[in-house]
């Protein structure tokens, strides 16, 4: 018998029902200028405290090739960046079950860009 391999491409939104409500939680995308394939995370006009992500969000964004999570300040126009080895072992799983990464473990990085996503996987 031969073994089934799955492979996910990236360029689609990771999601999740909260409060009876479908909620982006980040983007698996190739960035521009780098090419790198990352977890995009946009912080535009909301609260924003801890970065957290759901193990199997991350699962997802690894089977797709993403090498690092980015959390983008979009009015700031600042980026930060995590590989995601660092971010699996640095990273504290909370009473719900997400993995939350201090900002302190990001180290800023050049202004990066990512195409708008309308394929959504939902964890």
């Amino acid at each position: 018998m031969i073994p089934l391999v799955s492979t996910l491409s990236p360029d689609f939104a990771i999601t999740k029902k909260k409060r009876g409500k479908i909620c982006t939680l980040a983007k698996v995308v190739r960035a521009w200028p780098t090419g790198e394939i990352v977890v995009a995370m946009p912080v535009k006009g909301r609260h924003f405290s801890t970065p957290s992500l759901p193990p199997e969000a991350l699962r997802l964004a690894r089977q797709a090739g993403a090498t690092a999570w980015i959390v983008r300040f979009d009015q700031e126009r600042r980026c930060y960046r995590l590989p995601l080895d660092v971010a699996e072992r640095v990273g504290q799983v909370g009473d719900d079950g997400e993995l939350y990464v201090s900002m302190r473990w990001f180290e800023r990085c050049p202004w990066l860009e990512w195409p708008f996503v309308e394929r959504m996987v939902e964890v």
